[in-house]
């Protein structure tokens, strides 16, 4: 059993707590459109929630795209499988890597930073000199970077290509 029902409907994990797991799904539509468009995305979503409530951990997720009509694994999708398959077996040493994020954080406000001026170079007419203008125009298009670069990240951009 993955997960154990209590009186009230709440669910406590199985036997299978701690484990590791590899997520697998299979698309017709091409590498490019699976991408854009996230096909698989609400399979793989469904697979986290059983699994998270089961206690198991997620090792990664493979998509196998453009599977209409085809009789083999790519061997590219094999070696992936094999890496995962390392990558499960090997107990791993929690990593603190605090100051590399703080390190690309901070490059990646300082791009972003670059950006939003740039931005509002064209919009030097209309600022002008004034301060507030100026900070305020500032801090709406830096925000709205910044809520489109998290939005990319976090929901469109993941390992499903």
């Amino acid at each position: 059993k993955l997960v154990y029902f209590k009186e009230n409907g709440d669910t406590i994990p199985g036997q299978f707590k701690n484990k590791h797991y590899l997520s697998i799904s299979s698309c017709y539509v091409s590498t490019l459109e699976n991408f854009l468009t996230g096909v698989t995305d609400e399979s793989f979503k469904t697979i986290d929630r059983v699994m998270s409530a089961a206690g198991v951990i997620k090792v990664g997720e493979i998509v196998l795209p453009n599977t209409f009509g085809m009789k083999e694994i790519p061997n590219n999708k094999k070696e992936l499988c094999h890496k995962y398959a390392k990558k499960i077996s090997v107990k791993k040493r929690k990593d603190d890597s605090t100051v590399k994020r703080y390190i690309q954080l901070f490059f990646m406000i300082a791009v972003m930073a670059l950006i939003t001026m740039g931005i509002q170079l064209p919009l030097q007419s209309w600022i002008g000199t004034n301060f507030w203008l100026n900070y305020v125009s500032f801090t709406v298009i830096f925000f709205v970077l910044l809520a489109c670069i998290l939005h990319f990240m976090t929901f469109v951009k993941h390992r499903r290509r």
